[in-house]
């Protein structure tokens, strides 16, 4: 490495004019410029702030009024009262379609119910043609007692005559083998 040298050769001077060339560098442009940048970067984001703020002003009057069906009836702990549950029975009966659901729990459970006395009692399904629906129950023990129905299988189409004849010249007979 002995072809590489520095441009002082290994002389460092401790002389301070000669230090670092101060004319070359406008402290003050830089120390302005830092200075603009921070002002104009405050500037920004209070223009930002506000047009936010605008924003979220004009989206909020722009909004439909909140829906009558949404509001909480319970304050605080408080239970509906009878007047105040009339008010609700008569706000659901006249509130357009789509209707919330008010009482999740007691519809389900009316759902239930039905599908409960669809499935144990017997239940016409048609009068006329004297069609009844069983409860699963008496519908197992049934099939125990008589078997499934045989509705019978659908026998498998010959082939036509002339497509057998054809088949059986068309392939050579089969060889066992010796």
């Amino acid at each position: 490495m002995e072809h590489i040298k520095s441009p002082n050769e290994g002389q460092y001077t401790t002389d301070r004019e000669h230090s670092h060339e101060e004319s070359d560098v406008n402290v003050r442009a830089i120390l302005g410029f830092g200075l603009f940048l921070a002002v104009s970067g405050i500037i920004v984001h209070l223009v930002l702030w506000g047009f936010f703020n605008g924003m979220e002003a004009y989206y909020d009057k722009a909004q439909a009024a909140p829906n009558p069906m949404k509001q909480s009836f319970e304050q605080e702990g408080s239970k509906i009262d009878s007047k105040e549950q009339k008010v609700l029975n008569r706000m659901v009966a006249t509130f357009p379609q789509p209707r919330l659901q008010v009482d999740d729990v007691r519809d389900m459970d009316e759902f239930r119910q039905s599908e409960n006395m669809r499935l144990n009692n017997y239940v016409w399904m048609d009068k006329n043609s004297g069609k009844v629906s069983l409860p699963v129950d008496r519908a197992m023990e049934l099939v125990v007692e008589r078997g499934l129905p045989n509705f019978g299988t659908s026998p498998v189409p010959k082939a036509p005559a002339s497509q057998t004849s054809a088949n059986q010249q068309a392939q050579p007979p089969v060889r066992s083998p010796k």
